[in-house]
């Protein structure tokens, strides 16, 4: 039995993963450290790691492994989007923003953008068209209608 696939992901990752979507959080952690352990330096793991505490309600424990994983690849994506949310979770505006920011303009996803916004209003930083569009909704607010020009 090999304890790797061709791409040099271990197999444990796949049953961590597996039982993360099906929502069973103590084997998917199982898993998933016993993934780390066979490759306690793939940011994959770790990051994967890291987001199924983040399920399971464990925030802090989470941010100690995606730090982990952000200190071999500081702009993996999927790493600084997790670490946000979990930074989000704790009510800590400031760093949740920061973590995005490590993310290239470039690769920024509408929702990563969107998330900035929403952070950026929080802190008192801005109060973009979209920030505040967004604002509105969560409060069941209609924009005032503009008054049409002959």
């Amino acid at each position: 039995f090999r304890d790797f696939d061709a791409e040099n992901v271990p197999i444990k990752w796949y049953l961590g993963s597996a039982y993360n979507s099906l929502g069973n959080y103590g084997d998917a952690i199982k898993y998933m450290k016993e993934a780390y352990q066979i490759s306690p330096n793939n940011a994959l793991v770790m990051n994967n790691l890291g987001q199924i505490y983040f399920n399971a309600g464990e925030s802090k424990k989470a941010i100690k492994v995606l730090k982990k994983a952000l200190s071999y690849y500081p702009r993996f994506m999927e790493a600084n989007v997790n670490i946000s949310s979990c930074y989000y979770s704790l009510n800590d505006y400031y760093r949740a923003y920061k973590a995005l920011l490590f993310i290239p303009m470039s690769k920024r996803t509408e929702v990563v953008k969107n998330n900035m916004n929403i952070l950026a209003v929080k802190l008192g930083k801005k109060k973009s068209g979209r920030a505040k569009r967004e604002m509105r909704a969560e409060l069941n607010l209609e924009k005032p209608k503009e008054k049409i020009k002959k």
